[in-house]
C-alpha cells in the first residue's frame, strides 16, 4: 500500500460494450465524471443510472462498479486519490471530504452552468497531469481542492434515487450486507427467506452485480477483515471468525485472492503508511 502512486487521472473513451468485470474497493478517494453517453453504477448495495454531467463521488473502501446501459459509447474522467495527496491540508479538507463522500459515496447532477465550470477544471487537471513539469504536482492538489470546493458548493438538481435494481435483488443484497458476518449464511437459506428460487437468484446475482453469490460474500468479508486489521490489534484467528469465516486456512487464501497480500501483511504495510503519515491515522481508516 505505501508504493502505490498517490494519484491517477486519466480520460478515456469507450466505443463499444464495455463492463467492469467485478465490484471493487480499495483505500482511496474516487471521483468519476461522465462526459457522455451513460452507465449503470453499483455503489456497495444499490445500483444508479449514471447520466452525462454527473459527477460520482466514491468513499474510501466502498463497494463499486460500472456497467453497460445498451448505449456502449461513453466518455469519462477518473480521478482516484490517497488521503496523504492532500497531506499540507488535511485538517482544511477533512470536512470537504467527509461532506461529498459521505456514506460511501453521492452522485450530484450538475447545472448546465456548474456543468461547464466543473468540466474546465477536471480538463485542466488531465492536461496538468499528462504534462508532468515542473511544479505540476502543487498545481493539481490546488485544482484538485478547486473541484473539491466548487462541487461542494454546487447546488445539484433535484436527484431522485436513481435505483435500478430489480426490486428482490435490492432488498437481498442489502440482508447480506447486514449478515454477511454469519458463518452459517448460504444461499439456500437466502432462497427460502425471500421465497425465491435459487437457481433464479443465482443468475439475477450474477447479472447485475458480475459475481456470484459466494464470491460476493466473501468480497464483503475481506473488506470487513480489512478494517477489523486497520482498526483492531486482534489476532488472526479472531478476525477470521469476526468477519464470518469459520476457517482461517481458507480465511487467509480467500484474503490473498482478493488483497493480494496476506493478513499480517496487509496490517504490516497499512501501519507502515501510518508511520509515515500519522497526521492521517483517522482518514486512512
Amino acid at each position: 500500500m505505501a508504493h502505490k502512486k498517490i494519484i491517477h487521472i486519466e480520460r478515456s473513451r469507450h466505443d463499444q460494450r464495455m463492463d467492469m468485470m467485478y465490484s471493487h474497493f480499495h483505500d482511496r478517494y474516487e471521483i468519476y465524471y461522465l462526459l457522455s453517453g451513460e452507465r449503470f453504477y453499483f455503489i456497495d448495495n444499490q445500483m444508479y443510472l449514471v447520466q452525462a454531467g454527473d459527477l460520482v463521488f466514491i468513499d474510501q473502501y466502498a463497494l463499486h462498479q460500472t456497467r453497460d446501459t445498451g448505449i456502449s459509447h461513453h466518455e469519462r474522467i477518473l480521478i482516484e486519490f490517497a488521503p496523504e495527496f492532500l497531506k499540507p491540508l488535511q485538517i482544511e479538507t477533512s470536512d470537504l471530504l467527509s461532506e461529498l463522500f459521505i456514506r460511501g459515496g453521492q452522485i450530484i447532477r450538475l447545472a448546465a452552468k456548474e456543468r461547464k465550470e466543473i468540466e474546465s477544471i477536471l480538463f485542466e487537471l488531465v492536461r496538468e497531469s499528462a504534462k508532468q513539469q515542473a511544479f505540476g504536482e502543487l498545481n493539481i492538489k490546488m485544482l484538485l481542492v478547486h473541484l473539491l470546493i466548487r462541487a461542494a458548493r454546487s447546488n445539484p438538481k433535484s436527484l431522485e434515487q436513481r435505483d435500478v435494481f430489480h426490486p428482490t435483488l435490492r432488498e437481498i443484497i442489502g440482508w447480506i450486507s447486514m449478515n454477511f458476518r454469519d458463518p452459517s449464511l448460504s444461499l439456500e437459506q437466502i432462497s427460502e427467506k425471500f421465497s425465491i428460487s435459487k437457481y433464479y437468484l443465482c443468475r439475477l446475482f450474477k447479472q447485475n452485480t458480475g459475481y456470484t453469490f459466494t464470491s460476493y460474500v466473501n468480497l464483503l468479508r475481506i473488506r470487513e477483515a480489512q478494517r477489523l486489521l486497520r482498526e483492531t490489534d486482534d489476532k488472526i484467528m479472531t478476525i477470521c471468525e469476526r468477519s464470518g469465516f469459520e476457517n482461517v486456512h481458507h480465511f487467509c487464501r480467500v484474503f490473498k485472492q482478493i488483497s493480494h497480500v496476506s493478513p499480517m501483511q496487509y496490517r504490516k504495510e497499512y501501519q507502515e503508511t501510518l508511520k509515515e503519515h500519522p497526521e492521517h491515522s483517522s482518514i486512512l481508516k
